[in-house]
C-alpha cells in the first residue's frame, strides 16, 4: 500500500517573523496521546469493523492545534488541525502504531513555544521486524505541514537527540512541496522502505 507524498497544507496565524524564530531558543512541549489522553467518539462498536472504518479519537487542543488519531484495523493515521483553519491539516497515515505522545519544537514564547515543528514515533511492522519502529519529523509552519523525514530508532542510539537536532535544522527552511522526504541520522533498510513509499 503507497503513502501519499503530499500532505495537506495547513494555515497557521499568529506567529512571529521567520527573523525572530531564527533567533529565538528552541524548546520542546509534550503531549500525550495515548489512553485516556484523547477521547474516544465511538468507544463501544455495536459490530466489528470492517477495513474502511475507524475509531476516532481526539485528543484536546493543544498550542492551537487539535490532535485526531483514526485507528483502522489495519492502520492508524495522525491527523493535526489548525484550530483557526478549519478544514485545513496535515495528515501522516497507514502507520502499523503510533507512540505515547507527540513532541512539539519550536522558538521559544515565554513558558511555551510556537509550533515549528513535531516528533512522534511510528511503527513500521507492515514492511519490517513487528518490534521496529521509527520517529518521524514533520514540519509545521505557516501555509504549509508536511512530512520532513523518518529515522530509525535501532541504527540511532540517540534517536531523540537526532530527530530534534534534524527538526531544528530542516523545519524552517523545508519546502513541502518541492523537497524530498529523507531518511535522517544513521540510514537503514527499514527507514529507505518507508521513504520508498512516500515517491
Amino acid at each position: 500500500m503507497r503513502v501519499s507524498r503530499a500532505l495537506a497544507v495547513l494555515a497557521l496565524t499568529g506567529v512571529a517573523s521567520f527573523s525572530a524564530a531564527q533567533s529565538a531558543e528552541w524548546r520542546t512541549v509534550y503531549q500525550e496521546i495515548a489512553g485516556r489522553a484523547c477521547s474516544d467518539t465511538n468507544p463501544r462498536p455495536a459490530r466489528p469493523r470492517g477495513d474502511h472504518e475507524a475509531t476516532r479519537r481526539i485528543c484536546p487542543a493543544y498550542l492551537g492545534f487539535k490532535v485526531v488519531i483514526e485507528e483502522f484495523p489495519n492502520r492508524h493515521e495522525l491527523r493535526i488541525t489548525q484550530q483557526a483553519q478549519a478544514g485545513k491539516s496535515a495528515t501522516l497515515g497507514f502507520l502499523s502504531g503510533l507512540g505515547p505522545r507527540i513532541e512539539w519544537l519550536g522558538p521559544a514564547r515565554g513558558a511555551t513555544i510556537m509550533p515549528r515543528a513535531l516528533i512522534v514515533r511510528i511503527g513500521a511492522a507492515d514492511i519490517g521486524d513487528e518490534k521496529s519502529s521509527l520517529l518521524a519529523v514533520m514540519k509545521v509552519a505557516s501555509q504549509e505541514a508536511c512530512l520532513v523525514g523518518v529515522l530509525d530508532v535501532r541504527t540511532n542510539p540517540d534517536a531523540n537527540e537526532v530527530a530534534r537536532r534534524e527538526a531544528k535544522k530542516r523545519a524552517e527552511s523545508f519546502r513541502c512541496d518541492s523537497d524530498p522526504i529523507d531518511v535522517l541520522g544513521e540510514r537503514s533498510e527499514l527507514a529507505e522502505a518507508f521513504v520508498d513509499r512516500l515517491r
